[in-house]
């Protein structure tokens, strides 16, 4: 993911970011974000993006198919609402639903194996 910001001079700046979902055998849930590249300031951004944590819980539909998070960042009391389904061994496909909003926005997350 990236946010960008596009200067008078047509000098581009932004923040390259990965957004991580990490599941728990006892159904919890978090959503972090890991900064990969800053290019040229925007400090706060990315201050913000470090500091973004969303926790919540997750249940299996019956179709044992479909997961849905239900997670809240508790900075700002926002909530967010993630159905997902693997569209491969490896990738999991999911609309996302913000502060209440009926309009899901599709992401895409990549599973990896964390050592623990």
């Amino acid at each position: 993911m990236a946010l960008t910001d596009i200067h008078n001079a047509g000098s581009i700046f932004g923040i390259i970011y990965r957004q991580i979902l990490t599941f728990t055998d006892a159904g919890q849930v978090t959503l972090t974000n890991d900064i990969e590249i800053t290019r040229a300031g925007l400090i706060e951004w990315k201050e913000n993006l470090e500091n973004e944590k969303w926790i919540g819980t997750y249940k299996f539909d019956s179709d044992d198919k479909h997961v849905k998070c239900i997670l809240t960042n508790y900075k700002n009391n926002i909530k967010k609402e993630i159905y997902a389904a693997f569209a491969t061994d490896s990738l999991l496909i999911c609309e996302v639903y913000t502060g209440g909003s009926n309009k899901g926005q599709g992401q895409v997350f990549e599973k990896i194996n964390a050592s623990i």
